[in-house]
């Protein structure tokens, strides 16, 4: 069997590069820190720990003829997206995805509840980078996003040396693939004060409130 680095290497020498599973960014306002106007903050990206690019399936059906039973298509089924967070020691992260799924959905409304679909939907952009430039070699598209779940968050007094993390899903209407992703923009690192409400720091830091 061929040792690993030669497995590698004959890729190298094709002049193909394998994608690395931990050169990743997401954009877009779907994600913390990226308001909906004005350049993105890159310190997100470094919170998150995991992105699960959704799969895709063909639903089937039986079709029963004289031979044999055959499978005949009928759709494409789309997974979700899964983003997980390593959180802020004021769940910044977290407070942005709850705020956005109180937009989808806000149960201290008794009388309407439901958002305009048109209001809370969103962009995520999903892209792999070349482990030698750092460059964005790959992006998927998610349009019309939204989170439908928000994971537990579980808290020990025996992890004395491991970080707060959550996940969030997001379901989509469309997905588009680039090959080439657009030119990364820099912001400044947002921090939320002490004497500051959760409603204020999402509104004036994050843009996401009305």
């Amino acid at each position: 069997m061929a040792d690993i680095k030669e497995f590698v290497a004959s890729f190298a020498d094709s002049g193909v590069n394998l994608a690395h599973a931990n050169r990743f960014s997401i954009q877009g306002d779907a994600a913390p820190g990226t308001p909906k106007t004005g350049p993105k903050n890159p310190v997100w990206n470094q919170l998150v720990r995991e992105v699960t690019m959704a799969g895709k399936s063909i639903g089937t059906y039986v079709y029963r003829n004289i031979e044999s039973p055959i499978k005949m298509p009928y759709d494409i089924i789309h997974n979700e997206v899964t983003l997980t967070f390593m959180d802020t020691e004021y769940h910044d992260c977290h407070r942005f995805y709850t705020a956005w799924m109180r937009e989808v959905y806000d149960d201290n409304d008794k009388e309407v509840g439901y958002g305009y679909y048109r209001d809370y939907v969103r962009t995520l952009q999903v892209y792999q980078h070349s482990k030698a430039t750092l460059n964005p070699t790959y992006g998927v598209v998610y349009q019309n996003c939204y989170p439908i779940i928000i994971s537990d968050i579980s808290l020990s007094n025996e992890s004395s040396n491991t970080w707060t993390t959550f996940s969030v899903t997001l379901t989509y209407e469309t997905v588009q693939e680039q090959t080439v992703a657009p030119t990364k923009v820099s912001a400044p690192t947002t921090e939320v004060k002490d004497n500051q409400s959760i409603a204020s720091y999402i509104k004036n830091t994050l843009s996401i409130l009305p």
